[in-house]
């Protein structure tokens, strides 16, 4: 990405506003209003704005090419505006630009461990991606070990964190820990409260996962110092979470989230992913507000990532729940609307 010398948040919010219009908030309300408990669900994307990402005269009822639609219009998005950016609004806008990025050389990487085919560019999110290209060029040169594709493509705290773990297993931890490094000190720099909300709660998001995934990991003590070196939140507390994390205590990670500052967590879902949704349905209004209240400032580049984000996930959710039959009443509790 590179910054336009003298330009401004100003110049910014008028690319964000137009990137905007890439929402499909209401096709995805569209799309749940028909809701079926069936593959016949997900043909319901051919009338919607990713259509054009859609196989092309193709009949399909794969989730998995709605994700893949999904992404690559929030990839779009995140275009629009990445080289016209500010200095001081990278930092806001690299978490989300890394998300993207991170799946797809997950992808690569374990599949050249397998010694499987490695993806082509219609499985992947960001195939133009300088990171994903490089990671590509590496498993075709017979480089697959996970941590030394890691290392040459400069993603050192999942470097860190897999070094430490001594498997491969802990890759999906390791990349998660990478993005909350990157959100952090994307909450360093926000200049705005909706700013800091929409950053934190991501945060969030990322703390619990990652505190799950080691509860259930039970790795050796040098990752639990890796990964408490680099732990970062919002509004759940750092000290709880790593008394959590250092006592592998399943009940107290329930505690936490069923207690937290975001509110009351739906019935019909666990505890994880019920927390993940609640988050995920405080930021989206916010994500929609910043641009009415913050016109001269950085911040509405995090909430134009935020949105087009929020779209891909709630698509995938129908997509995927259709798909494997579950009642809409659990579409509409896991989604953000």
């Amino acid at each position: 990405m590179s910054q336009v010398p003298g330009l401004g948040p100003e110049y910014l919010y008028v690319k964000t506003v137009v990137a905007k219009a890439q929402s499909i908030e209401d096709d995805i309300r569209a799309v749940l209003a028909q809701y079926t408990e069936d593959e016949t669900t997900i043909k319901l994307f051919q009338a919607t704005k990713l259509t054009r990402f859609l196989p092309a005269g193709e009949e399909f009822t794969n989730p998995s090419q709605v994700e893949r639609a999904a992404y690559r219009l929030f990839v779009e998005g995140l275009s629009a505006v990445m080289n016209s950016l500010p200095e001081q609004a990278v930092t806001l806008y690299k978490p989300y630009a890394l998300i993207p990025i991170i799946r797809d050389v997950e992808l690569i990487v374990r599949r050249a461990q397998r010694g499987e085919k490695i993806p082509s560019r219609d499985e992947l999110f960001w195939p133009e991606n300088k990171l994903v290209q490089e990671a590509l060029r590496l498993t075709e040169e017979g480089i697959n070990d996970p941590v030394q594709v890691l290392r040459r493509l400069g993603l050192s705290v999942a470097y860190d964190v897999l070094v430490a773990a001594r498997s491969a297993e802990a890759l999906s931890t390791a990349l998660d820990i990478e993005l909350m490094k990157a959100f952090s000190k994307a909450l360093g720099v926000a200049e705005t409260e909706l700013g800091r909300e929409l950053i934190g709660g991501r945060l969030d998001i990322l703390a619990a996962k990652t505190m799950y995934s080691l509860i259930e990991m039970k790795p050796a003590r040098q990752v639990i110092d890796t990964y408490l070196k680099y732990l970062a939140a919002y509004k759940l507390s750092s000290r709880e979470i790593r008394n959590v994390v250092e006592s592998f205590d399943q009940e107290q990670a329930k505690r936490l989230l069923t207690s937290s500052w975001y509110g009351n967590l739906s019935e019909n879902l666990g505890t994880l992913e019920g927390f993940i949704a609640k988050v995920r349905k405080h930021l989206r209004p916010i994500a929609k507000k910043i641009f009415t209240w913050e016109p001269v400032m950085n911040d509405p580049v995090v909430g134009l990532a935020e949105l087009l984000l929020l779209d891909a996930e709630d698509s995938v959710i129908i997509a995927l729940l259709a798909y494997s039959r579950q009642p809409k009443q659990r579409v509409t509790d896991l989604v953000s609307l």
